[in-house]
């Protein structure tokens, strides 16, 4: 079973600031 990978760009879903600084958030938790 192969997987299959597709491209994700940020600017297309991250409209507002409040979204771009929960994305920033979740970003930093992870690392």
């Amino acid at each position: 079973m192969t997987e299959k990978f597709t491209r994700w760009d940020s600017a297309e879903f991250l409209k507002t600031e409040e979204d771009i600084g929960y994305y920033l958030e979740a970003c930093m938790e992870e690392a």
